[in-house]
């Protein structure tokens, strides 16, 4: 975690969210999530920063003398695929892991590393950073729920230093 020295966060009245990106390892067993996973899991991240911002903090499309930026990547995503099992090779079967495959239930989470990005939106000053990895056990597809809560425990966290730093206790 880094916060710059001396900076108010209470001169920010609003927020604009970049897109947030999402980075595979190049060590990763598995790379066919389908672009259109990929960009729901970023638009739910997007989702939760929102969902804890506003409506105090409007969060907006551009920058300016108010408006606080946040960049959020969710970088060294390590995947396996999940095995097949006989099943999957029946006609009966193939439908079904085909429709698993589709859901993303299929994809297990090994590793990941959420990074978020404080910037001034005027002079794209570095305000603050935060890295946190995100190791899985052994494969779980829980681990994506995890990503989503160690997401939401920051996105809280972020709320409660504005709520601070506007005086909002």
């Amino acid at each position: 975690v880094y916060h710059k020295q001396g900076v108010d966060l209470g001169k920010y009245s609003k927020i604009a969210i970049a897109p947030v990106e999402i980075w595979y390892s190049a060590a990763t067993e598995y790379k066919g999530i389908s672009p259109d996973e990929l960009k729901m899991i970023a638009d739910s991240f997007r989702a939760f920063l929102v969902k804890h911002l506003e409506p105090d903090y409007p969060v907006v499309e551009t920058g300016g003398a108010d408006v606080l930026g946040v960049r959020l990547a969710i970088a060294d995503v390590k995947t396996k695929k999940k095995g097949r099992t006989i099943l999957n090779f029946t006609p009966a079967g193939f439908a079904l892991y085909t429709l698993k495959d589709i859901a993303g239930a299929n994809v297990l989470l090994d590793d990941a590393v959420i990074e978020a990005e404080l910037v001034d939106t005027t002079t794209g000053e570095r305000l603050g950073a935060l890295v946190d990895q995100q190791k899985a056990t052994a494969g779980k597809k829980a681990a994506w729920g995890s990503l989503e809560a160690a997401l939401t425990f920051y996105a809280q966290r972020f709320r409660a230093r504005l709520d601070a730093e506007h005086g909002k206790h």
